[in-house]
């Protein structure tokens, strides 16, 4: 069960023990070639993945109070072991919700696994991410991946199938706002609307430094169209009091993230290092994905994360993310900066009724 008293106090507090959100990448391999992913340098690099029996040791450091987890890379169903990673997280850390960011090529593993984990966790929620930034043979260019577009297709129909039986998975379609595809952010949200209705579209402004840097060169104005598109539906749909708050809380969080690109300053405090933090597919623990800063190695410290997570370097990293009011435009980072938040309940309650 959720510890709401726990979930609560660091609303007040924002210390703690461990993270409560946690991004994992459980790989850098990737069999896909985008040239505007910030992590490219890293990609295929890494020999030495933390292994199952070691994440084991990891999570059960958590002492139950982790509440969400991302599962990201490279492509995390290129881990043969991915759903038993989401197993023994669900499990051992008492994580309620887990998300797969996916480029949606591999679809027989991805429907495999999903439905090992659903079957094995029936209290966990698992959304599948399916990265979506251009359409048809558009989608095969940027990946390098043949037939690619048609499989993403694929794979969205399997998850459909299953979400038919099971009402704790979600599907989410993820298109990364560029300078390639920004004249084309409409027909990507038309054709997910009609063609993939049962995803939900989410959008994010490309980020950190990809291999082709002019990528970054992008017209705002694009993406307030799109999330005010997104808004205007999003108000007439019949949803859910949980699925129209998570809709406000998206909602809110463009809107914050377009006034931080514009104005390029600090807008509201990140909870990076306090409630979020990143763990990397050999080991090493950060705050953030954006800020070079390790704090150290989880195999240097008995596979704690408690331990890494308490350390004076830990305590350093977080008192420079307050002290220089560290900003940025990562979607991640800001649900966790706007949930825990008391300051924009009102608004996020306003938005959602």
């Amino acid at each position: 069960m959720v510890n709401y008293f726990k979930l609560f106090s660091r609303i007040v507090q924002k210390k703690g023990n461990n993270p409560i959100y946690l991004i994992h990448f459980v790989t850098s391999r990737c069999n896909a070639q985008c040239n505007f992913c910030f992590y490219w340098e890293q990609l295929n690099q890494t020999k030495n993945e933390l292994t199952l029996e070691e994440i084991d040791k990891v999570t059960r450091s958590f002492d139950k109070d982790l509440y969400q987890v991302i599962l990201t890379g490279g492509e995390p169903f290129l881990r043969k072991e991915l759903a038993d990673i989401a197993i023994i997280y669900h499990k051992n850390a008492g994580v309620r919700k887990i998300a797969l960011i996916s480029t949606g090529f591999l679809t027989t593993r991805i429907i495999n696994d999903v439905n090992k984990i659903l079957k094995a966790c029936p209290g966990l929620s698992i959304s599948i991410n399916l990265s979506i930034n251009h359409l048809y043979e558009d989608m095969e260019k940027e990946t390098k991946l043949k037939d690619h577009f048609n499989r993403l297709l694929d794979t969205y129909n399997g998850l459909v199938e299953i979400k038919k039986h099971n009402k704790n998975l979600g599907i989410y379609a993820l298109t990364t706002h560029t300078k390639t595809n920004q004249n084309k952010l409409n027909d990507i949200y038309a054709f997910i609307k009609g063609k993939m209705p049962e995803a939900v579209f989410n959008i994010n402004l490309i980020r950190g430094n990809p291999q082709d840097m002019d990528l970054k060169d992008i017209n705002i104005s694009k993406y307030v169209e799109i999330t005010q598109r997104m808004k205007f539906d999003r108000k007439f749909n019949d949803h859910s009091p949980a699925a129209r708050l998570a809709a406000a809380k998206n909602l809110l969080r463009n809107d914050i993230i377009v006034n931080t690109f514009r104005e390029s300053r600090y807008i509201t405090p990140c909870y990076a290092g306090a409630l979020t933090g990143v763990l990397y597919d050999g080991g090493d623990v950060f705050c953030c994905e954006l800020l070079d800063k390790r704090i150290g190695n989880l195999r240097d410290h008995d596979y704690s994360f408690k331990k890494v997570w308490n350390s004076h370097k830990a305590n350093e990293i977080r008192n420079f993310i307050r002290d220089r009011k560290c900003f940025c435009t990562h979607e991640c980072f800001y649900t966790t900066n706007l949930m825990f938040n008391p300051s924009f309940y009102p608004r996020l309650i306003i938005d959602a009724l």
